[in-house]
């Protein structure tokens, strides 16, 4: 008879646990759901950065390499539109380089100034 008891109050043990494990059980999967979806949100929006960061950078380049493909194009139509203009390159000895020393300079005049005189703060009124 003992041992039926002991029987009972085991089964009847395991399903008050059985029970009441979900209430346990609940508050612990409910932040372990939060706390899951929170790292999710951080996850996503350091990647979230990490993109905005690499697509600005890449942007800049891009907007560099047009820069310089604008100046290129600019150049080459320089270079087509010379025999146009009638500009050649000069042929030796017709560039004349023209150098002026220190001695070649023009003396500056001297001013001499007259030295400041204040009036004596006494006599002002």
């Amino acid at each position: 008879m003992i041992r039926v008891d002991s029987r009972i109050v085991f089964v009847r043990m395991v399903t008050r646990s059985l029970l009441v494990f979900p209430f346990l059980a609940l508050p612990f999967a409910i932040s372990t759901g939060e706390m899951w979806f929170q790292m999710q949100i951080y996850s996503n929006d350091y990647e979230m950065t990490t993109l905005r960061t690499e697509r600005d950078r890449t942007r800049a380049e891009i907007e560099r390499l047009e820069d310089r493909g604008s100046r290129l194009k600019t150049l080459r139509q320089l270079e087509a539109s010379v025999p146009f203009l009638g500009l050649i390159e000069p042929k030796p000895g017709q560039i004349h380089v023209i150098r002026l020393s220190e001695s070649d300079l023009l003396p500056q005049p001297l001013i001499e100034e007259a030295p400041h005189r204040f009036a004596d703060a006494g006599t002002m009124r």
